[in-house]
């Protein structure tokens, strides 16, 4: 068995929306609505921002300058299929 040092972050949908105080009540074929509306249209935004500034904060830490890389996007973009 191999053993990875990666950090991951895997999130059901389903189970998320079942979970939230709102999405309690609601049955599974609404709950799949709701999630498969989010697989559409939910961004990353918040996590990118979120990962950029504690590569930034951890550079300035140790002194690696990012002048560089500064405004590099991610270089993919998800769109929706037609």
């Amino acid at each position: 068995m191999t053993i990875y040092n990666d950090c991951k972050i895997i999130i059901n949908l389903n189970q998320l929306v079942r979970d939230r105080p709102c999405g309690r009540d609601l049955d599974d074929e609404h709950v799949d609505q709701v999630s498969n509306d989010l697989r559409r249209r939910m961004t990353f935004d918040s996590l990118f921002e979120q990962v950029d500034c504690a590569i930034w904060d951890y550079c300035d830490e140790v002194g690696i300058d990012l002048k560089e890389s500064q405004g590099l996007g991610f270089g993919f973009q998800i769109t929706e299929e037609k």
